[in-house]
């Protein structure tokens, strides 16, 4: 640890008029001799009058506070006083040799009547006239005799402010971006100020000169990038680009990155920045400059910023061991680094030791070695090492992030139900598992599964988040695997040489869970075949008697058959489970059965698995033939003699379509034409007449068939 004295804790360079006033900046002998005994002695050089050049001393952080110089009020204005200026703030690094030229705007000079404007400071990194790496903070405005209106202040934005050309004029506030004038003279951000009236020089810009108001003006306010001079006249804008106070009474603009307008009442000048970071802009409130008081110059403070932590970091920020690994890395190289700049809080960090840093220049790595399970915060003190100028840092303590040391294994929380449904041959049955805390799966661990009487295993397919995993089981196609009360999980889960583990490493020991209530998770098989035992053909139509096949665990909730040897399944049109199974020309599912054409007859069963209805093994095909009916083309007639004891017999008639079978009905009636009643047991060709016949009609019905 280093404890520096305050002169080294944070080198400050400072940069003011060096005593300068008016128009032109200081000399080389005038920095020579304010800047004596400061961190800047023997170190500023001045080529050009007014521009501070200063070469960095080494590489590293700074920061800088640039602030423009105060326009002036005339002593005897009213209540009043001169514009105000911007101060940024910024940082950025520098490298040793770097050439940093400044400029320290300073305040305008006033009389009874008029008063100039205040210069413009500026920081440029590398270049006397680029814009790339570039500070501007803008000058204030003066004011005249006669008014109750302060001068402008500078603007925050690149543009000036406008002027005012009465006393009564509000405070010149509005933007100035299409009232330039000076070089060049466009209406261009960048450029000079332009003048209100005969009041008053305009400030100067970064690129072009101030504006004269033909009064009587020597020296027009110089651009910033060239000579940077105020404008001189009856009272002179301050080194910086401050325009002049001059005319039939008036005040001078601010000099800036655009010039402040003259006036009655003039303008601020605009700010610019580039290249730099963190970059505030301000009006510079608490400084003021008041009639008749002391001028507010401008001033550039640049301080260099001690080593500061990069980056501080732990190699995890989970573990189940006992040393823990840091990074830390400074911007700067830097030395004294030593286990006593650290210290360690957290409710595991009773224990824990903090070795010596290992490494060097800007790079180090620690060791905290001890440590009991909870959390452990490494932080670095303050100003506890220095580079190679004796600076210390970092400037606040640095604190690595929070590192939770576990030794608790993780268990199973719960395992879930699948979906309450029959499973079939093909679906998966699948486990949700929970886990205590987030784990990583290495290999397939599984759950035991019974189906029926057969052990199986649900195995690990993935994890859908850190602390929740999907075991599945397969259905196979086995009349093994039938359960009809529902499947059970043995306890415990078997690892099978995987590995789960939580985030720490600590790997899973206790494997057991409590099973789910599987009751309703039942596994089948696809239906057995069924029978098929006869089929009964006639016209356009088939009837099929079946006996069923086994339902494997199912139920069986239909029937589909098929008449081109299983090619194409329709589903029955009615009749449920029950046999026959009808087939016929319907319009509902296209069969069209045309008779004398052979069909190959098959059906099956439908039983309900995975909620949705799944066929069954296929009958053996039977090949069956429809026929259209016979038609009588010539009645039937009856031969025999009428009387009691004699015998009647019928013939068969004509009948088309070739009948292989007759079959006969006698019936008699007391009248011709009347009712007539099927006589009991007369269904032969023939029929013996009884004396129960007497004064009855007795006739004979024919039924041909073909099938």
């Amino acid at each position: 640890m280093l404890q520096a004295t305050p002169s080294l804790a944070s080198p400050v360079y400072s940069f003011t008029n060096a005593t300068a006033t008016g128009s032109s900046g200081p000399t080389q002998s005038n920095v020579n001799s304010a800047y004596s005994g400061t961190s800047l002695a023997a170190a500023v050089t001045v080529n050009t009058q007014g521009v501070q050049e200063w070469t960095v001393p080494f590489s590293g952080n700074y920061s800088f506070e640039v602030v423009g110089a105060h326009g002036a009020a005339a002593t005897t204005a009213t209540n009043v006083r001169g514009g105000r200026s911007v101060k940024i703030t910024a940082t950025r690094s520098l490298t040793a040799g770097d050439i940093v030229y400044i400029v320290v705007g300073q305040a305008g000079t006033a009389d009874a009547s008029n008063g100039g404007g205040g210069g413009a400071s500026f920081v440029s990194i590398g270049s006397r006239t680029a814009t790339t790496n570039l500070l501007v903070a803008g000058g204030g405005g003066g004011t005249r005799t006669g008014t109750a209106v302060d001068g402008g202040d500078a603007s925050t934005t690149t543009a000036g402010t406008t002027s005012s050309s009465a006393s009564s004029g509000t405070a010149a506030n509005l933007d100035n971006t299409t009232n330039q004038g000076g070089t060049g003279g466009l209406a261009t951000v960048g450029y000079g100020g332009r003048m209100s009236s005969s009041w008053g020089d305009a400030g100067a810009g970064w690129l072009g000169d101030g504006l004269d108001d033909g009064y009587g003006a020597r020296v027009v306010a110089g651009a910033l990038r060239g000579t940077a001079v105020g404008g001189s006249g009856a009272q002179s804008g301050g080194f910086g680009g401050g325009g002049a106070g001059a005319g039939s009474s008036g005040g001078g603009g601010g000099g800036g990155y655009t010039g402040g307008n003259g006036g009655w009442v003039a303008g601020g000048g605009g700010s610019f920045d580039a290249g730099f970071a963190s970059v505030t802009k301000a009006i510079d409130s608490a400084r003021s400059f008041n009639r008749g008081g002391t001028p507010v110059h401008g001033y550039v403070t640049i301080t260099s910023l001690g080593p500061s932590v990069s980056s501080f970091s732990p190699t995890t920020t989970l573990t189940n061991s006992t040393t823990l690994t840091y990074d830390l890395v400074f911007t700067q190289s830097v030395t004294g680094l030593i286990s006593g700049d650290f210290t360690v809080s957290g409710t595991g960090s009773s224990t824990c030791s903090v070795g010596s840093p290992s490494g060097s220049t800007t790079t180090y790595q620690i060791q905290v070695t001890g440590c009991s399970a909870g959390t452990v915060v490494l932080a670095l003190r303050p100003n506890s090492v220095a580079n190679s100028t004796s600076q210390t840092g970092p400037p606040d303590t640095a604190t690595a992030s929070t590192v939770t040391i576990d030794r608790t294994a993780p268990t199973i929380s719960s395992v879930e139900t699948p979906s309450a449904t029959t499973y079939g041959p093909g679906t998966n049955i699948n486990f949700t598992v929970r886990f205590s805390e987030s784990v990583t799966v290495t290999g397939t661990p599984r759950l035991p599964l019974t189906i029926g009487s057969t052990q199986r295993y649900a195995t690990w397919v993935s994890n859908t988040d850190s602390r929740t995993a999907v075991f599945r089981y397969n259905v196979a196609t086995d009349p093994l695997d039938i359960d009809t009360n529902g499947v059970s999980l043995t306890s415990p889960a078997e690892t099978s040489g995987a590995v789960i583990a939580d985030l720490a490493g600590n790997n899973m020991t206790n494997l057991s869970f409590t099973s789910p209530n599987l009751t309703a998770v039942k596994v089948a098989q696809r239906a057995a075949a069924p029978t098929i035992n006869s089929i009964s053909p006639s016209s356009a139509t088939l009837s099929v008697a079946f006996t069923a096949g086994s339902d494997n665990g199912g139920t069986i909730t239909s029937y589909q058959y098929s008449t081109d040897n299983g090619s194409t399944w329709r589903n029955r049109a009615s009749g449920g489970t029950t046999s026959p199974i009808s087939i016929t020309t319907r319009s509902d599912n296209g069969v069209n059965l045309s008779n004398n054409a052979a069909y190959q007859v098959r059906i099956r069963a439908l039983t309900t698995l995975n909620d949705t209805a799944t066929a069954g093994e296929s009958s053996t095909a039977v090949t069956a033939t429809p026929t259209d009916r016979p038609s009588n083309t010539v009645p039937p007639s009856i031969s025999g003699s009428v009387s009691v004891g004699s015998r009647l017999t019928a013939s068969t008639g004509t009948w088309t379509n070739s009948p292989t079978s007759y079959s006969y009905r006698w019936s008699r009636s007391q009248t011709l034409g009347g009712t007539y009643t099927a006589i009991a047991g007369a269904t032969s060709d023939s029929y013996t007449i009884t004396s129960g016949d007497n004064s009855y009609f007795i006739r004979v019905a024919v039924t041909a068939t073909n099938s």
